[in-house]
């Protein structure tokens, strides 16, 4: 295992068992205060205009509610062949209970042409330890091509450019406890294909440099000690795009493409992403890649907070020339957390814009 680079934040202590002290001259019991929180429920990007390279993808919610957000694809979004707008949305559930603690951080990984790299964490959290239960929780990702290549990368070719997409995908892994240390895997899988014969723009020396890509991948993540019961439940579901250019109608897969059983006791609850993979795939040409116009996974909550989610994902080449048909299948494992706190709020809001293109930081309004 190579070395890991961790940003730990500690984003709130456990919550103490009731009657933590006494008040003063009376003696009365203090009771005890919940901690509150902030969990991931996924994001979508969305091209304005045309499918592009994927250069960069940002999505990362940080403990005080700021976003990192950043998209790239090539020089034709950044202005020196064309422009373009990326649009966001960002699932934020806001979570106040006690019998909680969280602590947050991220995992910075390399992964080199084999396309997929596993580190575990180790952390100390002593205060998610004393807690009945405990679960890890992904927060964000991001992912850069623009970053050092080996001695073998070709001279011709940019790494910032970016490259076609053959689809993504992140997890975190069940959390060990040992004493008061919690320690999980945390991976990230990065499938780059070349640019199909069909393409208009000659694209060899991006084809010539896919073999030998490294792609820097930030995995944020949160680990959470609670007291309850966490329900996990996984989904899958395919869809052929249309092709019909310019402009195909291709949507984004729901509820009744990706079908989420959950057995919920009807307590407070939210939900989490432990891992999603948004597979891409050109039928009758394995190796290529495609252009992307969009790309995301989102949890989508019920109208009552003691009720399971809804799942959402979208990969699109919906574009002006679409080089290829695509079929996307994603698979996504996720947990509902249903608090023992009768008296938890949880507080699910949606996040929604545009930024400019590469990387900004949207602090809550």
């Amino acid at each position: 295992m190579r070395p890991q680079t961790l940003l730990l934040f500690i984003s709130s202590l456990a919550a103490l068992p009731a009657c933590t002290g006494k008040d003063g001259d009376s003696g009365t019991a203090t009771p005890a205060a919940p901690t509150s929180a902030v969990v991931w429920g996924g994001w979508t990007h969305t091209w304005e205009l045309l499918n592009h390279r994927v250069s960069l993808i940002e999505a990362i919610l940080d403990d005080d509610e700021t976003m990192r957000m950043g998209l790239v694809g090539g020089d034709w979004s950044t202005g020196e062949n064309a422009t373009d707008t990326p649009w966001y949305r960002m699932r934020v559930q806001q979570v106040s209970a006690l019998d909680f603690a969280v602590i947050s951080g991220e995992t910075e990984l390399a992964v080199g042409p084999e396309g997929s790299v596993t580190e575990t964490v180790s952390i100390s959290a002593p205060d998610v330890a004393a807690l009945p239960n405990a679960i890890i929780a992904l927060r964000g990702i991001s992912l850069n091509t623009d970053t050092a290549q080996s001695a073998d990368y070709p001279s011709d070719y940019d790494p910032a450019l970016g490259y076609t997409s053959q689809g993504f995908g992140f997890s975190v892994g069940a959390p060990t406890i040992a004493d008061d240390s919690v320690s999980f895997d945390v991976s990230a899988a990065i499938r780059w294909g070349f640019a199909s014969e069909d393409d208009p723009i000659d694209r060899s020396d991006m084809n010539g440099a896919i073999p030998h890509a490294t792609t820097a991948v930030t995995v944020a993540w949160t680990v959470i000690g609670f007291s309850g019961t966490a329900i996990d439940a996984a989904t899958e579901g395919s869809v052929d795009h249309p092709h019909d250019p310019p402009y195909s109608e291709q949507l984004a897969l729901g509820s009744d493409d990706l079908p989420v059983s959950i057995g919920a006791g009807g307590g407070p609850g939210f939900a989490i992403l432990r891992a999603f993979d948004l597979g891409v795939e050109v039928p009758g040409a394995p190796d290529d890649g495609e252009y992307l116009r969009s790309f995301g996974v989102e949890l989508i909550p019920a109208d009552s907070a003691s009720e399971p989610i809804s799942v959402q994902a979208e990969v699109t080449n919906s574009s002006f020339v679409e080089t290829g048909a695509i079929r996307f299948s994603p698979t996504i494992d996720l947990s509902w957390v249903e608090l023992d706190d009768a008296a938890a709020a949880v507080t699910p809001l949606l996040r929604e814009g545009s930024h400019a293109v590469g990387r900004e930081t949207i602090t809550p309004q």
